[in-house]
């Protein structure tokens, strides 16, 4: 008889028609974590595959401080293949809690390489504290934020940075002003956000970020009456050169009649041909 519900509740789980371990799962919702690590113990004998029950089971032994069967029971879900970025970040985690430096970093490297990202629970996780001001936590810390941020630290991606701040943009051949652009750094660095408003009320945006397949820069530029702008450039010359096929929405065409190159000039960014910029105080 035990055989046969055995083999029923596993059927079910498989062909995905209950829940593994429905009780345990609701204690654990509610944060009842000593129930709900003794419900999991008495269901998975019946569903000894669910890593998602053993990764539950870990946390609530951990949450009633039961440390080495929380162990054990993330790296049976991990055998498993469950979340394996989540739960190597665990398993990372309990053991910096228990001071075993070398180790913690090296399961933190492997929930990296598995796909975990969140760099910046990683930087206040307090379970992390044993780690810090090591070398070995400088250097992972360094080797982790090259992979999830590239382009911080690559400089063709930092040719365009001097654009970055707020500025009065004016006519060079009068002086007169005509509007105001912001220039922000997004996307960790990989995209430069423009928001422009002229002295008359229209606005209109562009991004521009640095292509890797074609070597050059993109800007796409668009207005509020749907004029869009498709830009390549590149750094050249200490100036950044941009050359366009521009789309007027009235007119209905495309023309390749878009030019501008943007040049550092102390407190201030000429866009050369036409305006400049001067960074607001």
């Amino acid at each position: 008889m035990i055989q046969l519900v055995v083999v029923a509740v596993l059927s079910l789980y498989i062909w995905g028609f209950a829940e593994p371990c429905p009780e345990a799962d609701s204690l654990y919702g509610a944060q009842k974590y000593r129930e709900a690590a003794q419900t999991y113990m008495n269901c998975l004998p019946f569903v000894p595959l669910d890593g998602r029950s053993f990764y539950r089971l870990a946390v609530s032994m951990e949450e009633i401080r039961q440390l080495d069967d929380a162990m054990t029971y993330y790296r049976k879900a991990d055998s498993l293949g469950f979340a394996k970025s989540n739960v190597r970040y665990a398993i990372g985690s309990l053991l910096a809690r228990k001071s075993q430096i070398a180790l913690a970093i090296s399961w933190l490297d492997s929930a990296y390489a598995a796909g975990y990202g969140d760099f910046d629970k990683m930087l206040h996780d307090t379970d992390l504290m044993y780690l810090r001001d090591t070398p070995e936590w400088t250097a992972f810390l360094d080797r982790t934020e090259r992979k999830l941020r590239p382009c911080k630290f690559d400089e063709r991606y930092r040719q365009f940075d001097f654009w970055i701040g707020n500025w009065d943009v004016s006519l060079t051949s009068n002086g007169v002003l005509v509007g105001h652009d912001t220039i922000t750094i997004e996307q960790n660095g990989c995209l430069l956000r423009e928001e422009w408003q002229s002295q008359n009320g229209h606005i209109g945006s562009s991004t521009n970020f640095f292509n890797p397949e074609t070597q050059k820069w993109n800007q796409i530029w668009i207005s509020e009456s749907g004029d869009y702008t498709f830009y390549e450039g590149e750094w050249k010359d200490s100036t950044m050169q941009f050359l366009g096929r521009n789309f007027d929405y009235n007119k209905h065409g495309m023309a390749k009649n878009a030019h501008d190159v943007y040049a550092e000039r102390g407190r201030q960014c000429a866009a050369i041909y036409r305006i400049a910029r001067s960074r607001k105080k």
